[in-house]
């Protein structure tokens, strides 16, 4: 139970001593500035944790407090007489007016002398990660000076900087799902820090290795002037590597839902011109908290959008979705990603499919190489164009990593209509170079329109299906080119994959060579090898609870027995694809990790969002028991899952599809689609289609977070 729920179940003689006790041991050995509220308050209307003090009506003192705005440990004696009750907060730079962190207030931040505590994860070794950032408005060129502080464990940084970047006109965004803004916007463009002046334009304004304590007042002035105009004023930082703060033990574990984060932020509380002063009206506050950022081990941007005013930019594509990572037999992490070119909706859209590679463990990644090319055709429109999409990817033990993609017309269409194509590529380096393109026949999924589920593919490592991969290759209900079948529900093809003969093969499932619901389709499917020849299945569900689980057993490689599993913990507020891994630890047995987004950024808008890892002990039971374990883009979302409204959690972001894999390090690897802002675009004119007539998607890019398993685990 918390202090202020103590405190309001207290008698009043209680409550006074609480109050006290808090006054004399409960604040900050930095003694840092607080503000005492102008009017006082009704402590019952007041949130649980919100800190109060009292004036004392008969002295007219107000205890603890000295001058109203720094609080002591003094001693002070409580009476009889009536006492009236003030909040207090830390002077953080907004005046102490900043509001609870766990709102969304991005937006609030996009007018003049505005500023906002960034919020989200941040990985060691990571350089210019933004800490907070403010707007202004300079009349003329001007040399500015920033006045700012820091909270947390700044002990982690090891240098400070100051980067602009001149803010559009004309072209806010607003994320009323009624009004959907631009995608053109500076503000509604992240700060890319891997090269911020090529990627998206800022100005560099220089930096410090002197690295202030936390809470102590520190200034900052510009190496270079700024012209008239508006600007957003990014504070960032950098982070240690591991080896410098002495080996990644040394970084706590989060502890899952025990939410033990290492936190570190800043404010900018005023930019000075010449000899105008701006007060920056912070919108959130997270300095007694210790800052929005969290300390993750890596915490990387892989494929960000790109910003159409910036073509030094290093991405081709405004739009990156369906992440998919393994870990090559070398032990190199292989990500990819659909590059959507024109919008960013799936194939026929004109798509790529790229990769990047890691050989330090995610520590640092190469350029993209594109596996598939899309191309398109001007004079035919988006349903015609040869777009590549929804990649998944699986590695073997001798080198052997492959890539699958649909390819061609698309999940919906007519048996006139052009084909829609399971494609895949072979790499016998371990993801450096691919082979031709293969095609799979039709006849394995009887002609309908269909796709191997995106992600990373189940590889088995012991019994029938040992060295072979397992896919589920949902259909539709859309016959394919050519084909003259007819269904009411999606289907789920089980195959398996040989690397040695580069061949598909289908599994027979109980009397069946596919896997049906009578009530609702079915659709993206992801295996985990639980026992010898025994798989867990996930499947997204457009039925009731949006997640279906199975149990498959093999009796031998083409034939497997299929038993239904119930599931608890797992609240979700619609369907959408995930990801699942089993991890084996050293004292607790083996558990298996889900990742699925479990809420939605507005109400009534597939705007998926809470990407949450989940995790349940391993067994054969008809029964999965999950635990919320935490949000892995927004660390602060806390809500038990099924939401439909706006700002969930501290971002207003949309999180959706993810991948798992193992790292060679034995920490665990997520690639996830993510937007720190839930924006969505309209479709620019496109050849008289329906991409000139119909909403975007969400804007998403594709972040790699690393984490141990006692990140997630308790």
């Amino acid at each position: 139970m918390t202090y202020f729920n103590q405190f309001k179940n207290a008698t009043r003689k209680t409550k006074r001593l609480l109050v006290l006790f808090a006054l004399l041991f409960g604040f900050s050995a930095h003694a840092a500035t607080h503000v005492v509220s102008a009017t006082p308050v009704d402590p019952s209307t007041l949130d649980d944790g919100a800190q109060v003090v009292m004036y004392h009506n008969g002295t007219g003192k107000l205890v603890g407090c000295q001058d109203g705005k720094e609080v002591t440990k003094g001693s002070k004696e409580i009476t009889d007489a009536d006492w009236t009750f003030y909040k207090y907060v830390l002077d953080d730079g907004t005046g102490g007016y900043g509001t609870a962190p766990t709102k969304h207030n991005q937006l609030k931040a996009w007018t003049d002398n505005a500023g906002y505590q960034e919020v989200g994860y941040i990985g060691l070794g990571n350089k210019n990660q933004v800490l907070a950032s403010a707007c202004v408005n300079y009349s003329a060129a001007q040399i500015p000076t920033i006045a700012y502080r820091l909270f947390g464990h700044t002990e982690y940084l090891s240098a400070v900087g100051v980067y602009a970047r001149k803010r559009d006109t004309g072209q806010d965004y607003t994320s009323d799902k009624s009004a959907y803004g631009s995608f053109e916007n500076t503000f509604a463009h992240i700060f890319d820090y891997r090269n911020p002046e090529k990627n998206c334009g800022a100005i560099f304004l220089g930096f410090t290795y002197d690295v202030p304590e936390q809470f102590a007042p520190a200034t900052f002035t510009s190496n270079v002037s700024l012209d008239a105009g508006e600007y957003v004023i990014y504070l960032v930082a950098n982070t240690k590597t591991a080896e410098e703060i002495g080996g990644l033990n040394k970084l706590p574990l989060i502890g899952g839902s025990r939410n033990n984060f290492t936190r570190v932020g800043g404010v900018i509380e005023t930019v000075t011109c010449g000899t105008t002063t701006y007060k920056i009206n912070t919108v959130n506050n997270y300095s007694k908290d210790g800052g929005g950022r969290v300390i993750v081990p890596q915490f990387k941007l892989l494929y960000a959008p790109k910003y159409g005013k910036f073509p030094s930019s290093e991405e081709y594509s405004k739009y990156y979705r369906i992440p998919a990572i393994t870990r090559a037999s070398d032990g190199t992490l292989v990500a990819l990603s659909d590059a959507r070119k024109n919008h960013i909706h799936d194939v026929s859209n004109n798509i790529d499919i790229v990769s990047r590679r890691s050989s330090d463990n995610g520590k640092t990644w190469s350029d993209y190489i594109v596996i598939f090319q899309g191309s398109e055709d001007e004079g035919a429109g988006c349903k015609y164009w040869n777009g590549y999409g929804d990649g998944a990817v699986a590695s073997f033990s001798n080198g052997t990593v492959i890539a699958t993609a649909i390819h061609g017309f698309g999940l919906s269409g007519g048996t006139s209509d052009a084909a829609s194509d399971v494609v895949w590529k072979v790499s016998r380096d371990n993801g450096k170079s691919w082979s031709s393109e293969f095609v799979m026949n039709k006849d394995l999924y009887d002609g309908y329109r269909g796709n191997i589920s995106p992600g990373n593919i189940c590889v088995g490592k012991q019994g029938y299906l040992n060295g072979k991969a397992l896919v589920g290759l949902r259909t539709s209900t859309s016959p394919n080119n050519g084909y003259s079948v007819s269904e009411t529900k999606n289907r789920v093809y089980c195959m398996t994959y040989d690397p040695d003969k580069n061949a598909w093969t289908n599994v027979k499932v109980g009397e069946s060579k596919y896997i049906r619901d009578n009530d609702a389709s079915l659709d993206e499917t992801q295996f985990v090898q639980t026992g010898e020849n025994e798989y867990l299945m996930s499947v997204r569900y457009y039925g009731t609870g949006s997640r279906k689980f199975y149990r498959l057993k093999f009796t031998s490689a083409t034939t497997a027995t299929v038993t239904s599993v119930s599931q608890s913990g797992m609240t979700l507020a619609g369907g959408c694809n995930g990801d699942l891994i089993n991890y084996t630890t050293a004292n607790q047995g083996t558990y298996v990790i889900h990742t699925i987004p479990k809420d939605w950024a507005h109400d009534g808008d597939n705007a998926r969002t809470s990407l949450t890892a989940y995790y349940t002990k391993a067994s054969a039971s008809d029964r999965l028991d999950w635990t919320r374990s935490l949000d892995l883009f927004d660390p602060f979302d806390n809500t038990s899952g099924g939401e439909k409204k706006s700002g969930i959690g501290a971002l207003d972001e949309s999180a959706q599809y993810s991948s798992l894999s193992m790292q060679e390090d034995g920490t665990i690897a997520v690639l996830m689609e993510a937007y720190p802002y839930a924006i969505r675009h309209m479709d620019g004119d496109r050849n008289n289609n329906t991409a000139a007539t119909h909403w975007g998607d969400w804007v998403m890019g594709q972040y790699y977070i690393n984490l141990r398993i006692g990140d997630i685990i308790p």
